[in-house]
């Protein structure tokens, strides 16, 4: 997961991954949604972004606009779930083929 320029490793496989997606975005968020709550404080919407996969390269990548109220905070903040060896690859891959429009919405 990536969160506030955090990586956070996630106890899921590129297929537990993906079959969560494919039930639903917002399922795969579920999966992540505790954690996302003790960083940011009450999750107030969650809107599916974009989905970026490459499955020559394994690559997985999520991203979410967070509605969140907080402790003196509350905003819109990007999540990202990832999946990849290289998780800076998989960024960058993402922005390309977000640049592209070439995301799955």
């Amino acid at each position: 997961m990536y969160l506030s320029d955090i990586f956070e490793l996630l106890p899921y496989s590129f297929r537990e991954l993906v079959e969560a997606w494919e039930r639903g975005p917002l399922c795969l968020f579920g999966l992540v949604r505790d954690r996302v709550e003790r960083e940011l404080g009450v999750i107030k919407g969650v809107k599916h972004y974009g989905t970026f996969i490459d499955l020559k390269s394994m690559i997985f990548v999520v991203e979410y606009m967070v509605d969140y109220e907080g402790e003196g905070a509350s905003g819109t903040v990007g999540v990202k779930i990832i999946y990849a060896d290289n998780p800076q690859v998989a960024l960058m891959k993402y922005y390309e083929a977000e640049k592209k429009g070439k995301l799955i919405k």
